[in-house]
């Protein structure tokens, strides 16, 4: 009998392969992380090969560790980071480049040149007021015009093009499907909202062919078969989305205006806009949630770059912790940062701040500061963010706080994000048991597809752990909160 689900999530660090029960248990888990290349001081690269061959690594491991039968796999789940993207050959699926990841910034001259594009501004409004350095309109374009060969194979009718799920579908089946999902599609801004398919109008005008996109399907759909020859079976691949819209679909976060934020490498902060194209907002796009048949859901986002990336900068760079075991303790140890605020910008702001030029930094040193200030701070500017983006939003769709933040990702292990949460925001805030938001989210659109769920079954199979509301210390964390909003100011527009 059939019994598991698996879900591949390829994240930025690190991809993993879990194997859940129908109950979404875990049962078996692998992970192997990933390297990010710098080769130039704007350039954050993944290679694509590595990104392939670690997750059938996972893949096989995984089965391994569980004792798993693969014939009793029902189905696969795909959940990816969005934005990372890659060219590669039509005639033989070589890749022509590294990825570049959603932290890339090599667009930034053709951002600057769509800014400064009147025409691109009178045409595509939204897109305008939303579009960034990382964005694949700049990446990619800026990469068209460096790489002349790129541009000829464009034109011959010989490259083919994906974000890393479509990389992903494309190698796991041995290049007989070609694929992508509404919400990956809609985070490269190169979609339309209306018809949920790529905007050909807007292509053309950023001087792509469409023929290099891959076709749209629902996050719960048939996306073929694994490659036999991994583990000897094929198993159908059902569900395949965006790792953040996964997780607002995980956190049962359906109706309009829940809220749940992801801090994991970044934070990420959305907002569910109900089935309606809702109008973006200031620097907040509306992006395609997910697509099923009977369900279709847009979003709003605000994510902060640096989140659990600044605690790995704090261990392997800065050296102000060994092992992230002791981050509890360390943080504790103190009633509070000592003054010290931190900049958490050492990949530029996106929503509210909007700046790419913008640097991290420690402001408030003094003589009395200890490590311990310093650590602490990191973690407060995390939570502040969150909560400067929920403040922002609220703003800009002139709607209430919301009643709970859902809260997942590896950097809500520590009780101190959630707790300072629900401080500054004055809400309640909501963990659970298990973490692995993005990953949930998956099996679970795999699982409709498979017959195992419907819609109706996703706000019971998710499980509370702990639930944080405002306390004693609000009123003097709102301030602290209010300091910080400031203080971060300084550290926007850096150029000189």
């Amino acid at each position: 009998m059939k019994k598991y689900i698996m879900v591949i999530d390829e994240g930025t660090t690190g991809v993993r392969t879990m194997i859940f029960d129908r109950a979404l248990n875990l049962k078996a888990k692998a992970y192997e992380t990933l390297n990010l290349m710098y080769p130039h001081p704007e350039f954050v690269e993944q290679s694509p090969v590595e990104v392939y061959e670690r997750t059938v690594s996972t893949i096989k491991k995984a089965v391994l560790a569980g004792g798993i039968d693969p014939k009793e796999i029902e189905c696969i789940g795909i959940s990816t980071q969005r934005v990372t993207w890659v060219p590669w050959r039509r005639s033989d699926g070589e890749p022509l480049m590294n990825m570049a990841t959603w932290m890339d910034r090599r667009g930034i001259p053709r951002y600057k040149e769509l800014k400064a594009d009147k025409e691109f501004e009178r045409r595509f409004p939204e897109m305008y007021n939303s579009i960034q350095p990382q964005h694949i309109s700049c990446g990619l374009g800026w990469q068209m015009w460096q790489d002349e060969n790129l541009h000829k194979m464009m034109n011959a009718g010989e490259l083919m093009f994906g974000t890393v799920d479509t990389w992903i579908v494309y190698k796991l089946t041995r290049g007989k499907v070609f694929a992508s999902n509404a919400s990956n599609a809609g985070t490269t801004r190169l979609i339309n909202n209306r018809t949920l398919n790529w905007n050909t109008e807007v292509i053309k005008y950023l001087g792509f062919t469409p023929d290099i996109f891959a076709e749209v399907k629902n996050e719960a759909d048939d996306y073929g078969m694994l490659d036999k020859n991994i583990l000897g079976v094929e198993i159908p691949i059902t569900g395949v989305v965006a790792d953040q819209q996964s997780a607002l679909f995980a956190q049962a976060c359906l109706t309009p205006w829940t809220v749940k934020s992801t801090n994991g490498t970044g934070s990420f902060v959305t907002f569910n806009l109900g089935d309606k194209n809702v109008e973006g907002k200031g620097p907040y796009a509306s992006i395609v949630g997910w697509k099923l048949p009977d369900q279709v859901r847009f979003m709003a986002e605000g994510f902060l770059p640096t989140a659990g990336s600044a605690l790995e900068w704090l261990k392997n760079e800065a050296h102000l912790i060994d092992e992230f075991g002791e981050l509890h303790g360390i943080i504790h140890s103190v009633p509070n940062s000592g003054g010290v605020f931190f900049s958490p910008a050492l990949n530029g702001f996106r929503a509210p701040l909007n700046d790419a030029t913008a640097k991290a930094g420690f402001l408030g040193i003094s003589g009395g500061v200890k490590k311990a200030h310093l650590v602490r701070s990191v973690v407060e500017a995390i939570a502040f963010a969150n909560a400067h983006i929920i403040e922002d939003v609220g703003k800009w769709f002139q709607v209430a706080k919301p009643e709970t933040v859902k809260i997942s990702g590896g950097v809500a292990q520590e009780n101190l994000l959630g707790q300072l949460i629900a401080n500054v925001v004055g809400t309640k805030v909501e963990k659970p048991v298990s973490l692995e938001a993005s990953a949930i989210g998956a099996a679970e659109f795999a699982g409709i597809y498979a017959g195992i769920y419907t819609l109706q079954d996703i706000p019971r199979l998710l499980t509370v752990e702990k639930i944080y509301e405002p306390d004693a210390n609000a009123q003097k964390d709102v301030e602290t909160y209010e300091k910080w909003k400031k203080v971060i100011e300084r550290t926007t527009k850096w150029e000189f």
